[in-house]
């Protein structure tokens, strides 16, 4: 028991005095702790990751695939080109390639810088959308025709185009708006500022010195705008209102017009005409759907209108006949040829026949016979019409002779 309890003496002795050494001692970092630490703790569900060794390259390759991923693009079709052959890389004009490449064998042989073009040449061309295209001066020149004139309803069509009522936007002026499909034009040579006009622009363009001035002035009507478009000109005329044309005259009338009536109209249309003459135009189709008659006074105005088969008179015949058939010159149906002045004459002549006859005119019948002239007429009124009327255009009196027949110089009052 002595010694038992000696034992235990002893050891509380030293146990005591390793306590206050430990007591005694610094604390230990917690960071050496960790350090200390061979294994990162994990949690129960993710299992510990395993450790690879990654070179320096593969680190910048990682870094170049997360941070620039267009750069790494690059350089790994730089790596790709170099294991081509480079004769490969020297087909192209640039030093761009196609993305997508193939290696050739042997045995195949490399396109040459010619071969190349050629099939480059079949890809069709796209057209220019600068401002100056002719697509774009197109739809420029529509917007304007839309911008500036309103198109209403049809007022007729014709072998050339069709017609359109309308007015300007501004002012509301009552206008003809005119559509006639590219193909039924007749050009003529470049003006002054390189433009090429149609036959009926030029010609219109040519009586009317100071446009403004002339509108409702002229017996011929007046052109206020044209529209050259892709397919079709647009021709914006002068609309008289209230106004019918010659035929829808007569027909309103119930009856043929009686001489004084007639007279009026036709003084008007020989001046017209020796207008024309004057500046070198042949208007090619004078009859009674392409006269108007104003009739807004009392005293009927006549107005001349499409000019769409006119030509000049010192351009080269092409031997063809322009204008309607039975308005044909009696030169024509017997030689095959006609000229402006004696041609201009004959159409005068039929209009006031369908003035002052029931039936309308016909050249071919006519010239056989089978229309005449009414003896109820008077004898100058008679005169005038024969002298029109004649079947050798040599024997056929001039426009300015005409302005001078006896018929015409009676006085039947003025024109308004």
């Amino acid at each position: 028991m002595d010694h038992y309890s000696a034992h235990s003496s002893a050891h509380a002795a030293a146990l005591e005095t390793d306590s206050e050494k430990y007591l005694g001692m610094a604390p230990w970092p917690v960071s050496n702790l960790l350090k200390s630490t061979k294994r990162k703790a994990v949690s129960d569900y993710e299992a510990p990751r395993k450790r690879i060794k990654i070179s320096e390259e593969e680190i910048h390759l990682r870094y170049d695939q997360i941070k620039r991923p267009n750069a790494l693009k690059r350089r790994l079709r730089d790596e790709s080109e170099k294991a081509l052959s480079p004769e490969i890389g020297n087909v192209f004009s640039d030093d761009k390639l196609p993305r997508k490449r193939t290696r050739i064998s042997e045995e195949e042989t490399l396109p040459t810088k010619h071969q190349i073009q050629v099939k480059l040449d079949r890809f069709p061309k796209r057209e220019s959308k600068s401002l100056f295209s002719p697509r774009s001066a197109w739809a420029l020149a529509k917007s304007l025709f839309k911008t500036k004139y309103k198109q209403q309803d049809q007022l007729g069509e014709g072998g050339c185009g069709s017609v359109y009522g309308g007015y300007r936007r501004f002012d509301k002026l009552p206008v003809a708006i005119k559509h006639v499909p590219k193909k039924n034009v007749v050009w003529t040579d470049a003006d002054e500022n390189g433009r090429q006009l149609s036959t009926e622009v030029a010609a219109m363009l040519k009586l009317e010195i100071e446009r403004d001035r002339s509108i409702g002035r002229s017996a011929p009507i007046s052109l206020l705008d044209w529209y050259d478009l892709k397919k079709e000109l647009i021709l914006v005329l002068e609309r008289p209102v209230p106004a019918v044309d010659l035929s829808k005259y007569i027909e309103k009338n119930k009856k043929p017009l009686d001489e004084n009536q007639a007279k009026i109209i036709i003084k008007q249309l020989v001046h017209a005409a020796k207008h024309l003459e004057d500046n070198k135009i042949f208007h090619r189709d004078i009859k009674p759907q392409n006269i108007l008659i104003e009739t807004g006074s009392g005293m009927p105005r006549l107005r001349l209108i499409d000019f769409g088969l006119s030509c000049f008179t010192d351009q080269t015949s092409d031997g063809c006949f322009y204008g309607t058939e039975r308005f044909v010159p009696a030169e024509w149906l017997s030689e095959g040829v006609y000229n402006a002045g004696p041609a201009t004459v004959w159409q005068v002549g039929a209009v006031l026949y369908e003035t002052l006859h029931k039936k309308e005119f016909n050249s071919v019948k006519f010239v056989k016979n089978k229309r005449t002239i009414s003896k109820r007429l008077s004898r100058d009124c008679r005169s005038f019409l024969k002298r029109c009327l004649t079947k050798n255009s040599g024997c056929r009196p001039t426009l300015e002779k005409l302005q001078h027949h006896p018929w015409i110089c009676e006085n039947t009052g003025s024109v308004r």
